[in-house]
């Protein structure tokens, strides 16, 4: 068949160089066959630049692409950035111990998909899921505890809200849509405006340690106040010129009896 063939007349240790000078190490390109571990390399002024062998090619510098097409991995070594942008805007890279994706350049980082979701993950547990045009979940375990809505946000067990770290007030449905606040110490509302208490029930009660003591009610059109402990009174008090005073008291023990500090 037509074709140009070179061989080495060495029978052992083979080696044929093209190159301008009669050094091999300044061959422009080398082809060895050592010990039957062949390769093949080219140089530069006696520095090497690529080198091929069974297991693939090694190049020593930056490789320039006009465009490529991989069918296997690109493997980067730790600390080895996967750089993109003239000013290395964005970098792609592990450190040995933790994965990073930097920007660093102008401008803001899109994360972007053409299908309805995005999931956040760790193996195979969701963290965050983001659906097109609809809710927002953050998971906890792989359980859902935070969701945006269209009208607002929906929380899945207790709400803790701190300022320090501790003391937390938090924000737990107890029962069929029953709402309890519980705090570590005091409880404010503090309104610029009015406060409303509106109980379609009828009833405000006044608890203590889960024991209900009083009771405000709308009953058969009427403004009803009742002490509900048997026999407590109930009592008002006031202040009069900086002292303490009782005004009136109703004894609960003696029907009702009713007792004015100072005449009617």
């Amino acid at each position: 068949s037509a074709g140009l063939t070179i061989k080495s007349a060495d029978s052992g240790n083979q080696t044929i160089a093209l190159g301008a000078s009669s050094d091999e190490d300044y061959g422009i390109i080398q082809g060895f066959y050592n010990s039957g571990s062949p390769f093949i390399r080219t140089s530069i002024s006696g520095t090497e630049v690529t080198r091929v062998t069974s297991s693939g090619l090694d190049v020593t510098g930056t490789v320039t692409f006009d465009g490529g097409t991989t069918s296997a991995n690109l493997n980067f070594g730790d600390n080895d950035k996967a750089v993109f942008g003239a000013g290395s805007d964005l970098q792609i890279y592990h450190d040995s111990s933790d994965s990073y994706i930097q920007d660093l350049g102008t401008g803001n980082l899109y994360l972007t998909t053409d299908g309805s979701t995005m999931n956040l993950q760790a193996g195979s547990d969701n963290m965050i899921k983001i659906y097109k045009d609809a809710q927002v979940e953050i998971f906890y375990d792989a359980s859902v505890k935070l969701a945006t809505t269209s009208s607002g946000v929906t929380v899945t067990g207790a709400l803790s809200i701190t300022a320090d770290g501790s003391n937390a007030a938090t924000f737990t449905e107890s029962g069929a849509g029953t709402l309890e606040i519980t705090t570590s110490d005091d409880f404010r509302i503090d309104a610029a405006g009015d406060i409303t208490l509106d109980a379609d029930g009828g009833d405000v009660r006044f608890k203590d340690n889960a024991t209900t003591i009083g009771t405000i009610s709308y009953t058969s059109s009427n403004l009803e106040i009742a002490s509900n402990v048997s026999d407590k009174d109930i009592k008002l008090i006031g202040n009069d010129g900086g002292s303490t005073i009782t005004a009136l008291t109703l004894d609960m023990s003696d029907a009702g009896k009713a007792s004015f500090n100072n005449g009617i």
